[in-house]
């Protein structure tokens, strides 16, 4: 069974909490069913939750969910783009491609052939246009 891991948005202390760093009463470097559990379930003790997507950017960083990525297509066509999760499946917008947007595994290994994380919703605001951060 894959691991499910997880990353934070620390709100008050406007910080990004990563691996088994300890938040209050969760820990994120955890079974697939507690994570889960402390999604749905819990109170969110003050952080935004972000799933890690399975996938690599071109210098190995780990992409997740509300990263801000930098790419470039197989037209040569460079633009920005953000991670989401919807309908259970990580989406980038791949508009400068031949489809509005795609699941982000398909994008990588298709369409996308440079991708670069140049950081996320909560710390580089300025880069995306999704301004509804709770």
């Amino acid at each position: 069974m894959k691991k499910i891991k997880l990353r934070a948005w620390e709100k008050e202390l406007k910080t990004m909490v990563y691996k088994k760093e300890l938040c209050g009463h969760v820990e994120y470097d955890t079974n697939p069913v507690d994570a889960v559990n402390i999604i749905l379930n819990y109170d969110d003790h003050g952080y935004c939750y972000m799933l890690h997507t399975g996938e690599k950017d071109d210098y190995n960083k780990e992409i997740y969910e509300k990263d801000i990525l930098k790419c470039r297509d197989w037209a040569g066509n460079e633009y920005i783009t953000t991670v989401r999760f919807e309908s259970g499946a990580f989406i980038v917008d791949v508009s400068g491609c031949d489809y509005d947007e795609a699941p982000i595994g398909w994008a990588l290994n298709g369409d996308i052939t440079e991708c670069e994380i140049i950081g996320n919703e909560y710390e580089n605001p300025e880069l995306s246009d999704n301004h509804d951060r709770s």
